[in-house]
């Protein structure tokens, strides 16, 4: 009996005579964990559309879908749904205003036309599928107050329930600390004991690593290579694969800073109860302060509170040496600050409006003329100007932001803040759902920014290697406090574990 469960046939598609999908063939087992790996922009979510019938593939004479050896003749997502493949996308694809039972049961009544609601069926569904995802929560609680990992498990939970057979996985532990990962894991490895079949799409090549039966990678919208043997493969070797480049590599960043100058940036005892507590830091300019810290530490609502998006209850910030009162973003604005935030698609962006737009709406003000008007040609000018400098690869910057690949939508947010002129920058989590070579690129850039410009940069991360490349100085943060400080010259990555408490 064979164990294929999907298999796709010489899959082409074409997006205005770009081609994003070229001769693709791939072939899923039951119970396999297939990973899927490549630069942004390579393919991988166009193949993963087209595999739930989202999008459909070029209409040419050799290019099919089978499903457990039958040829699909017409192919949408109720054909997909109905055959037990679900996704689930990096935003989730949640009703946060509804309750975690609607979110769960909301496709199994559009699916199968229930027009009558049972409250109390419902509410014992979604109840038992929690449980089989080890979320404790109460299935009348409203989506938008759980956290990333919780929404995570309630999207697994919504699969379960409809009979999932093929689950596709997009970018699942980009937002989530390493124990909800390693909870995360334990649920695709319960799900594969049940015979489903899991794709995995990831950047985290260690993680990959870890759970994958196969790896398939994806460059330039071919199949480069299929890996179904990954006990003897390196993440060197992935990541050449990825890239076509035998290396991607750079030194540590290592300026030397004048900490007898005034700082930048200073906090004084700063508090925001429940989050962090006391917290002393000094920001010096030419400096890239890496802040490293798992989710829940308080990094990001410290950060927050220096942005103004949530006021602190205590303490004293300082600009230049100038105690300041920031309450809102105008305040922080005013003073030299930016934030790239952590979600890029929620917080950073209006997905939907063009590049140029994304990167004029925090100059409008200073685009007016003298009868108010916006001046088109300073827009125009304005935004190819960043497009150019920061060499976001787009044919043009009338597209929508979501025609992007993550690294150049990352390079839009910074844009329109750089824009700004800043001279501090706090990036929380910048490369976050971002490829290996992307990434690279997005750290050369800080660096170049930081010695040219010589602003200073807060970065905030949970990766080691990240902030140990990057930063001229490291603070690890826990349980709302820094709890080690060093420069980046004289701390090792086993003392950053030992102080996350990960060892």
């Amino acid at each position: 009996m064979s164990q294929e469960f999907l298999k796709i046939h010489h899959i082409y598609k074409t997006f205005d005579a770009v081609k994003a999908l070229v001769d693709v063939n791939l072939q899923i087992e039951k119970s396999e964990i297939h990973c899927i790996i490549g630069e942004n922009g390579c393919g991988k979510s166009t193949l993963m559309k087209i595999i739930s019938g989202v999008l459909p593939y070029d209409p040419l004479e050799q290019s099919y879908i089978e499903i457990e050896g039958k040829r699909m003749e017409s192919y949408t997502p109720a054909i997909a749904m109905h055959a037990g493949i679900q996704v689930i996308y990096q935003d989730l694809a949640l009703f946060p205003n509804l309750t975690i039972a609607e979110n769960i049961l909301t496709p199994d009544r559009i699916a199968n036309r229930k027009h009558f609601i049972n409250h109390r069926n419902m509410h014992a569904q979604a109840a038992s599928a929690l449980m089989e995802v080890q979320l404790h929560a109460d299935p009348s609680q409203y989506v938008n107050t759980l956290s990333i990992a919780q929404q995570q498990l309630v999207a697994i939970s919504r699969a379960i329930t409809n009979n999932v057979r093929l689950l596709i996985m997009d970018e699942p532990t980009a937002s989530l600390g390493k124990s909800d990962v390693d909870h995360l894991v334990q649920i695709i490895l319960k799900l594969k004991e049940r015979g489903v079949a899991i794709i995995f799409i990831g950047h985290k090549l260690d993680e990959v690593m870890k759970i994958a039966d196969a790896i398939t990678v994806i460059r330039d919208g071919q199949i480069v290579e299929r890996l179904d043997n990954v006990s003897y493969v390196t993440e060197r070797d992935l990541a050449k694969y990825m890239t076509g480049k035998d290396e991607v590599s750079y030194d540590p960043f290592l300026p030397v800073i004048d900490t007898t100058q005034k700082p930048v940036l200073e906090l004084q005892q700063f508090t925001k109860k429940g989050h962090f507590s006391n917290i002393d830091m000094k920001l010096y300019r030419g400096e890239i302060l890496g802040i490293i810290g798992l989710v829940g530490a308080g990094r990001t609502e410290l950060m927050a509170s220096i942005f103004g998006l949530d006021n602190k209850d205590s303490g004293t910030l300082l600009v230049d040496g100038k105690m300041v009162e920031i309450k809102k973003v105008q305040d922080a604005i005013h003073h030299g600050i930016a934030l790239v935030p952590e979600n890029r698609l929620t917080e950073g962006l209006f997905t939907k409006k063009s590049i140029k737009k994304n990167i004029n709406v925090t100059m409008l003000s200073a685009l007016l003329s003298k009868l108010g008007l916006l001046k088109m040609d300073e827009l125009e000018r304005h935004s190819q100007l960043w497009v150019d400098a920061l060499k976001i690869k787009t044919p043009n910057h009338l597209n929508p932001a979501t025609s992007l690949s993550g690294g150049n939508q990352q390079r839009i947010v910074l844009a329109k803040w750089l824009a700004t002129h800043p001279s501090i920058l706090i990036l929380d989590g910048p490369t976050i759902g971002i490829d290996i070579g992307a990434k690279a690129e997005i750290h050369q850039l800080i660096r170049q920014l930081v010695q040219e410009k010589h602003i200073a940069v807060i970065m905030i991360t949970d990766e080691i290697a990240e902030v140990m490349q990057n930063s001229s100085r490291i603070l690890v943060m826990k349980e709302g406090q820094f709890v080690l400080e060093a420069d980046r010259k004289d701390i090792s990555e086993d003392q950053i574990k030992h102080a996350l408490g990960i060892v």
